[in-house]
């Protein structure tokens, strides 16, 4: 559950660290999002001094990581709350995609309209039963109809994930269109614990580029892992790369070499800027 912590800050520079700017009350620029409630918070805080300190860092820095962090934190909680709809509408979404897909491939290997037509009836639906294998398989043909069919229980099985995206469709919409949604779709499950580390790291690491130039110079990943560390970051993260990395109510910073640190943040980003290459 998201707390809100009070910050002093100047907006402008902020800008582009800000997340669901057209669902966010303007107010909310004055205030962070952090995890940890108001009973541990002047801990945490101190402990961020503290870093701050060691690393000759400026303390008016803080409250803009504090803000940084706290947006992908928001941005976290919203995905969250979709991927339970987005799970459920993995597999139809996938679904619809093969079949368009398999109908754009039969009409490309065909050479007239009445070998597709062919084609295209001559395709059938089977339902089987793993438990039955001696039992022929449940079939039926005029495919069109029946994934038409399915297309609108979709709608309405699937109001709150499904249903918004679709209502400009009655019919099936296109292979480019169910594509687009597949992705988004699949973004969302996958976002939050592979996604979220290198989406705030990216973000943190341009703060500091563009108004703490000359600063922290080639230890801004160990400053990074430090901070984002003590901020309960890792609490979210459901990955076996971070099962070691404890969090306590200590708020002290991780005990490992540094060397571990700055290559743990080389790599997350390294995997994320592939899947940004592989899906444009």
């Amino acid at each position: 559950m998201a707390h809100l912590l009070e910050i002093k800050i100047d907006s402008s520079r902020v800008n582009n660290y800000r997340k669901l700017k057209s669902e966010t009350p303007s107010f909310l620029d004055r205030k962070a999002f952090i995890l940890i409630d108001s009973y541990f918070q002047n801990k945490m805080l101190e402990s961020m001094k503290k870093l701050l300190t060691t690393y000759k860092v400026d303390h008016k820095h803080l409250d803009y990581f504090l803000y940084i962090v706290g947006q992908h934190y928001q941005l976290y909680e919203l995905i969250n709350e979709q991927k339970i709809d987005a799970v459920e509408c993995y597999e139809p979404l996938h679904f619809l995609q093969d079949y368009l897909q398999q109908t754009e491939e039969i009409k490309r290997m065909c050479k007239t309209d009445d070998a597709v037509n062919k084609q295209l009836n001559n395709r059938y639906i089977e339902v089987i039963s793993p438990e039955f294998k001696s039992k022929p398989p449940v079939r039926l043909h005029n495919t069109e109809f029946l994934i038409k069919g399915i297309y609108q229980l979709f709608k309405q099985k699937y109001p709150h994930s499904l249903k918004e995206p679709l209502i400009p469709y009655d019919d099936i919409p296109s292979l480019t269109i169910i594509n687009d949604l597949v992705k988004e779709n699949d973004y969302i499950i996958k976002y939050a614990t592979h996604y979220f580390i290198p989406e705030m790291v990216i973000d943190l690491v341009d703060y500091m580029n563009t108004y703490m130039q000359g600063q922290l110079s080639r230890k801004q990943y160990l400053f990074t892992f430090d901070f984002i560390y003590l901020w309960g970051v890792f609490i979210l993260v459901e990955d076996e790369d971070t099962q070691d990395y404890d969090v306590t109510t200590e708020f002290k910073t991780l005990s490992i070499p540094d060397t571990e640190k700055t290559a743990y943040l080389k790599r997350v980003i390294h995997r994320y800027k592939k899947y940004i290459k592989n899906n444009p």
